[in-house]
């Protein structure tokens, strides 16, 4: 998400709470090799500022605890890639990952449970993707509302 923020905008900061990039190795090496992007470890975003629109964040450092403010025009939230199944834990059975196992249109072997985006298997991680997802499980929920119809 960063390198394509990157191709659209003067610069990028990505704020990780940990001390080093938790991606893919290839995507780490894109990212520090776009000049556009400006990586910070070890630091947490505590508010977003503006009150209309975005101004920047408030934004603490973990190792010396200190605060500081960021000026952005614009904040894009992404929190990571371990899926939040414990909400489905008990209901279903998950993959080996904790990922809902799904079908194309995003049923889940519980009818009436849909999944979507990094929460379901075989997801890419990516936001474009999941956005697709959620149309599936848009359509497949119509049609069992609409029709009562789940896995035929």
């Amino acid at each position: 998400e960063a390198l394509t923020l990157a191709a659209l905008s003067e610069s990028v900061v990505v704020l990780q709470r940990g001390a080093g990039l938790s991606a893919q190795s290839s995507y780490q090496r894109r990212v520090s090799e776009q000049q556009r992007i400006k990586v910070e470890c070890r630091t947490v975003v505590e508010e977003i500022l503006g009150t209309q629109v975005v101004s920047g964040v408030r934004v603490r450092d973990e190792t010396t605890k200190a605060q500081r403010e960021i000026q952005a025009a614009a904040v894009f939230i992404y929190i990571g890639m371990s899926p939040n199944s414990g909400l489905v834990s008990g209901i279903l059975e998950l993959a080996d990952s904790a990922h809902v196992p799904v079908d194309a249109r995003m049923r889940s072997s519980v009818k009436g449970l849909l999944a979507a985006g990094i929460v379901r298997s075989g997801a890419s991680g990516q936001a474009v993707s999941s956005a697709g997802d959620g149309a599936a499980a848009a359509l497949a929920a119509d049609r069992y509302l609409r029709d009562g119809l789940w896995r035929q």
